[in-house]
């Protein structure tokens, strides 16, 4: 197995070996025991940190999975006999497709499962279902207790896009319906939130109404920390991306499975998740604000319970060896 991570940095910016990219790559593929098997490729300027080792593996590779179709299928990638793409946000994927823009659609895609209906195109692919793998070993169940409800999040991860008639936005979208929670709750929630600083009126808007913001560089910002976040929550608080809800599409954050693993509730917006995963203990869904305050109490009512399922459902549905053995499988 061979990982190539593709980054876009830009012009006149120092040697990738020698910046800070360079360097926590290679930190994390040390602490993973992937030296030699891992490389970090900047797309703009063609510049690579140890790619010239896993080129040979790659030239004698059966398969790619191309996650979110980053890397660009030229050279030894090209040269793969099964390619798979793998679709990490259904719906934008599909709409910017038909858009126009080229997001390397080629191969056999994989997908998070839809619901039904849903109006996302197709596009005249064959896709097929995958669900977000986490290795359970790296994650345990905190003996802490914890009194804040979490999330890592983006407030815009990129431009909103209309089709027909319908726009699919952002999580600022979905999140100003929700502003009131914490006042109707009474429960503390501390948002790792990559916002703007010019975005003023919704940052007054959040602080108003008690969510309290952290700087996710600092928080969240390498595999340690990140961990030690989810660890210190008592549940995440999941809000979706409002072209997720609309779509209907089923998607479900590799974030979300994180908390699960780690023993924690995730309450999550439902973007059509009936049927695809079991819900109502440890993993809950909402629809409206009133929704997510009857799922508050619900936690709060039997906390044990719900952790002691979420670790369940990560076990049982999104064990990396279990989700990845499938998918090899069906491919």
């Amino acid at each position: 197995v061979c990982l190539v991570e593709p980054v876009n940095r830009g012009r006149g910016v120092e040697s990738l070996a020698t910046s800070a990219s360079g360097s926590y790559f290679r930190a994390v593929v040390k602490e993973f025991g992937l030296e030699g098997r891992a490389a970090l490729l900047d797309l703009d300027r063609r510049e690579s940190v140890e790619y010239s080792r896993v080129d040979r593996i790659l030239r004698s590779s059966d398969l790619l999975v191309n996650l979110a179709g980053q890397l660009p299928l030229t050279g030894a990638a090209n040269r793969i006999p099964v390619r798979v793409y793998v679709d990490l946000d259904p719906a934008f994927t599909q709409f910017w497709h038909q858009e126009g823009l080229d997001l390397r659609l080629r191969g056999t895609p994989g997908s998070p499962p839809w619901a039904s209906p849903c109006p996302v195109p197709t596009l005249g692919l064959e896709w097929t279902a995958t669900l977000q793998p986490v290795v359970l070993s790296h994650w345990h169940p905190a003996a802490r207790a914890a009194t804040s409800y979490t999330t890592v999040a983006n407030w815009r991860s990129y431009g909103a896009i209309v089709s027909g008639g319908v726009h699919y936005g952002q999580k600022v979208h979905s999140w100003r319906r929700l502003l009131e929670l914490p006042r109707r709750t009474g429960q503390r929630f501390r948002i790792a939130l990559s916002i703007d600083p010019a975005e003023t009126a919704d940052l007054e808007a959040l602080r108003q109404t008690g969510w309290e913001l952290v700087d996710p560089a600092r928080v969240a910002c390498d595999p340690r920390r990140y961990q030690e976040f989810i660890a210190g929550s008592r549940a995440e608080i999941a809000i979706a991306k409002s072209g997720f809800v609309l779509s209907r599409c089923g998607w479900f954050s590799e974030r979300s499975v994180c908390y699960l693993a780690c023993g924690k509730p995730a309450l999550v917006q439902d973007i059509g998740l009936a049927g695809l995963y079991p819900t109502g203990t440890g993993l809950l869904t909402y629809s409206s604000l009133q929704q997510a305050v009857e799922g508050v109490r619900e936690v709060r009512r039997d906390y044990r319970r719900h952790a002691q399922a979420a670790r369940r459902i990560a076990r049982e549905h999104f064990a990396a060896e279990r989700v990845l053995a499938n998918l090899l499988e069906k491919l």
